[in-house]
């Protein structure tokens, strides 16, 4: 019997595996905070109910604006066209040194893609006026289009702005439709007939 070859990850599948360890993370931090106020069956000590309320309106909230992060991202990778992790590879100021390169990660259809969405996102324009002031004339910011790449790559490889995109997307007001068409005339009445 041939044994069944391992499938090979999707990147939406790579993608969808990256959001899981921060929410991983945040239950059991949450899980751990209620449990100070919690008895062997799980169940609130009544003598520590209001601070138990308390941890758990705190822990709400902050699940709720993870979520106001978390459905935005799900919805990029669920749009069409679809969009991807992509990384972004730009120079440094300092590029005297070949390989002082810089990786941003965003979602994005393609590598142009990439660089267009990365150059409207507020944390990538503040390390630009840090990496390149004013007055610092000669040298400029350099995109490696060549050495950009679909993914994100390893973890911790770069600055992920991508929580930063979808709350960006999240918060846009929505797009202003154009205005409908007036409704048609009604029919002419028959005289004698009241409408």
């Amino acid at each position: 019997m041939t044994p069944e070859p391992t499938p090979t990850p999707s990147p939406l599948f790579d993608d969808l595996l990256a959001l899981l360890p921060p929410l991983r993370e945040m239950q059991q931090r949450h899980q751990e905070q209620l449990d100070r106020y919690r008895d062997a069956d799980g169940e609130p000590i009544w003598e520590k109910i209001a601070d138990y309320e308390e941890a758990r309106r705190e822990t709400a909230i902050e699940a709720s604006d993870h979520l106001d992060t978390l459905v935005p991202r799900l919805e990029q990778l669920v749009a069409d066209p679809p969009l991807r992790a992509h990384t972004v590879l730009v120079s440094s100021s300092s590029h005297a040194v070949e390989d002082d390169w810089r990786l941003f990660i965003v979602n994005a259809t393609d590598v142009p893609d990439a660089v267009r969405v990365l150059q409207t996102l507020p944390s990538y324009q503040g390390w630009l006026r840090e990496e390149y002031p004013l007055g610092h004339y000669g040298v400029d910011p350099q995109v490696s289009l060549e050495r950009s790449y679909a993914g994100a790559g390893p973890s911790n490889a770069g600055t992920d702005l991508r929580d930063e995109q979808a709350r960006l997307v999240s918060v846009r007001p929505a797009p202003r439709s154009r205005p409908s068409a007036p409704p048609p005339n009604p029919p002419p009445s028959t005289p004698g007939r009241s409408r």
